[in-house]
């Protein structure tokens, strides 16, 4: 469900504007899986999850018939196009919500798994799985948002953004900007990784690590220029907020 959009002017070449288009989801509902769209009425098609509470589902990208998703519970792998799913990740302790779930093309059989109890990684498609990310503090150790980008994994957790480099094995936090505020969602282009944390949009830059607010919802949908100032929120309501970001790249 989207609710609002804006155009983000994120440079100039050749007397041409480059323009990113962000659809900025507010707020999403999901809570069956599998529906068949062939006719005005929903009907639920896949077989295998027994949880109604669904938190993620992704298509592989280089393999549609390879489908995931994520509940409050498990991880599960279809095979056929979301016909038949088995369970292929249980998070260990009593928090068990798969929140999100990303695969990268440039690493064939990895599938990161953001959870309430950690992050996960499976490196031979799902078969074996190995907790990457675990803290004491409750807000840390719930993730809720994961992306990978050059030897880069960028955790978004209950109270912030962790960075780890592929070849060490502490994780950063990534202070500044972001806080302590919960990362609902990352998206990426070529250039910039984005942060969706609760009623505001930051922009990464991956060549200078700089980071932007680019967006509130209480501005009116306006972009905002300036780097520094935090402003109050005069239009949103406290119960919205950002679900899901989605990048669209164009030239205009």
């Amino acid at each position: 469900v989207i609710l609002g959009s804006m155009e983000v002017l994120e440079g100039k070449k050749d007397k041409r504007v480059m323009k990113k288009q962000i659809a900025i989801t507010l707020m999403v509902i999901c809570a069956s899986l599998g529906f068949s769209g062939d006719s005005s009425v929903w009907q639920k098609k896949g077989t295998g999850i027994y949880e109604s509470d669904i938190r993620k589902v992704l298509i592989d990208p280089k393999d549609e018939n390879v489908v995931f998703a994520g509940t409050s519970k498990a991880l599960y792998k279809s095979l056929d196009g979301g016909l038949n799913y088995q369970m292929i990740l249980r998070p260990s302790g009593e928090q068990r919500a798969v929140n999100d779930i990303y695969i990268t093309e440039d690493m064939p059989g990895t599938i990161f798994s953001a959870t309430d109890g950690g992050l996960y990684v499976s490196r031979d498609h799902g078969k074996n799985w190995e907790r990457i990310f675990y803290s004491s503090r409750p807000g840390s150790r719930r993730c809720i948002s994961v992306i990978w980008f050059k030897n880069k994994t960028y955790l978004g957790a209950e109270d912030g953004v962790f960075m780890k480099n592929d070849e060490e094995t502490e994780w950063k936090n990534l202070n500044g900007r972001f806080g302590e505020k919960s990362v609902n969602h990352i998206a990426q282009d070529s250039r910039f990784i984005y942060f969706a944390t609760g009623q505001k949009l930051y922009s990464f830059n991956k060549q200078t690590s700089k980071v932007r607010q680019i967006f509130s919802l209480g501005s009116g949908g306006q972009l905002k220029n300036d780097d520094f100032e935090e402003e109050e929120f005069t239009g949103a309501v406290a119960n919205e907020f950002i679900k899901s970001v989605t990048v669209s790249n164009g030239m205009g």
